[in-house]
């Protein structure tokens, strides 16, 4: 039970934070979006650290309603 957990929490950082290098990298990058990975990989580390979940909350408050 104990190494299911680590290799979940393992997979969601692992997947999250390539996400938001691709983001990051599509930023500089012609032929990359760069925000949409960004938003789901903050989406997704936002399921496991608490950091990121304060990131993506305060980001979904400065939107407006039809874009939730």
């Amino acid at each position: 039970m104990r190494t299911r957990r680590w290799l979940s929490t393992a997979g969601i950082t692992t997947a999250g934070t390539t996400l938001v290098l691709i983001g990051i990298a599509g930023i500089f990058l012609p032929i990359l979006p760069g925000v949409i990975p960004i938003a789901a990989g903050m989406t997704i580390l936002a399921r496991r650290f608490s950091w990121a979940d304060r990131v993506v909350t305060g980001i979904r408050s400065r939107l407006p309603d039809r874009a939730r």
